[in-house]
């Protein structure tokens, strides 16, 4: 094997290391954006029917998560994208409530 052979193999090899590091992060970044939608849809039916507090909604979670580590940082990151989006407003009670579309909205 010529010297010009073996640089190449170790060019590839690099690309391929580098290759699977890259599809690691994304599947990284793809399940803590899935994990992140799925706190969403739970902050969203949990605050359908009652306002809840934040730490309410915290509570909530610990207490589904029995036995695992809660990510409170990721709660209430969630909690901020959906004041962001419009989908759980804060009212003046400090208590967050979903947001429905409907015709007539109720009285804050």
């Amino acid at each position: 094997m010529s010297v010009a052979d073996q640089i190449q193999l170790g060019v590839l090899v690099v690309a391929l290391l580098a290759l699977a590091y890259q599809i690691g992060n994304q599947r990284k970044d793809a399940k803590e954006q899935e994990e992140r939608i799925s706190n969403k849809l739970k902050i969203f039916f949990l605050c359908q029917d009652t306002p809840k507090t934040e730490q309410e909604i915290i509570r909530h979670f610990r207490n589904m998560n029995i036995g695992k580590k809660l990510d409170e940082v990721e709660v209430k990151k969630s909690i901020y994208e959906m004041l962001k989006d419009g989908t759980l407003r804060y009212r003046s009670n400090n208590t967050f409530k979903a947001r429905r579309n409907k015709a007539a909205e109720d009285d804050d």
